[in-house]
């Protein structure tokens, strides 16, 4: 069977794209429409092999690992939900609350599940995209209306997370090591948190608190240029599905340097390096979006 064959990680890929269309609409390029439909393609594939598939749900909820990755799924839906409001607002509307009840319920069955069982040499950067990923709730809430009663407090549940995984998660990979070659290109998973978090409270909150958009802003570069350092390596990797990794975090990475740089813009500070670290960004994850999707193709044509 066909869908047997479809890695789920690349629902990542799909939420990649998709937020890949939010980042060049910041820049005025409308790319969305075609963005969209690409992902929407590629989600398809995998959300039915979860629908049709026997067993493959209790096996994805069964694995600390794959019931972390599906969270890209909701997120994918969460974020398409946008793209389908223009069209209409009450089936938009549906889909955001479907992605939200979705991710809410991944995130109560992993911490009921794993959580409090798995030791820190075992933790993996997969767990982020559940507890901080959680924060594209907030990213979409202002498109309905929804940004006080649902985002504001996502956002602040994302954020507590962040702050007590991610110290936890470096311990794990600079002091523990011993990462298995699949899972080492997780690592790229380090640049979104800072991120997702910039981008959703600046989404959510109309007079942001300058130190706290400026801390986020640094650490979203900080940890941008720190993961780039591991990438000739991680590069040079032979293929897995986890290359997905390569994907969303630096897209959400551009995004959230292209928002830092507006609301600089908005308040009167002119950073015209900021401009072309904003633009490289956008270049660098538009880039390796694309070598990520062309290798799961060869992929599928081996396996064909």
């Amino acid at each position: 069977m066909v869908l047997n064959k479809v890695p789920l990680p690349i629902g990542g890929i799909a939420l990649a794209i998709t937020t890949l269309g939010g980042v060049y609409d910041l820049y005025g390029v409308p790319a969305r429409l075609v963005l969209g439909a690409v992902s929407f393609l590629l989600l398809a594939l995998p959300l039915l092999k979860l629908l049709c598939v026997r067993g493959q749900v209790r096996e994805v909820l069964s694995s600390p690992i794959l019931s972390t990755v599906v969270g890209t799924f909701s997120m994918a839906l969460i974020v398409l939900s946008g793209y389908l409001k223009p069209f209409s607002w009450h089936f938009a509307f549906a889909v955001f609350l479907l992605g939200a009840a979705l991710h809410t319920a991944l995130i109560a069955w992993f911490t009921y599940r794993f959580l409090f069982r798995i030791p820190v040499p075992k933790m993996v950067t997969t767990w982020l995209i559940l507890y901080v990923g959680y924060a594209s709730i907030s990213i979409v809430s202002p498109a309905f209306g929804v940004q006080e009663s649902l985002g504001l407090w996502v956002f602040w549940f994302s954020l507590t997370m962040c702050l007590a995984l991610v110290p936890l998660l470096l311990w794990r990979y600079v002091v523990v090591r011993a990462i298995p070659e699949p899972e080492k290109l997780f690592i790229c998973i380090f640049t979104a948190p800072a991120a997702l978090c910039l981008v959703a409270y600046l989404k959510i909150t109309a007079t942001p608190v300058a130190w706290f958009v400026w801390t986020l802003g640094v650490l979203t570069l900080v940890s941008l240029f720190v993961v780039i350092c591991f990438l000739p390596k991680l590069l040079s990797l032979p293929f897995y599905p986890s290359y997905a990794a390569f994907t969303f975090p630096f897209v959400i990475s551009a995004m959230a340097g292209r928002c830092f740089e507006l609301y600089l813009t908005e308040g009167g500070i002119q950073v015209s390096a900021l401009h072309w670290v904003a633009i490289s960004q956008t270049v660098l994850a538009t880039c390796l979006t694309a070598y990520a999707l062309v290798r799961y193709a060869m992929a599928a044509v081996r396996m064909a």
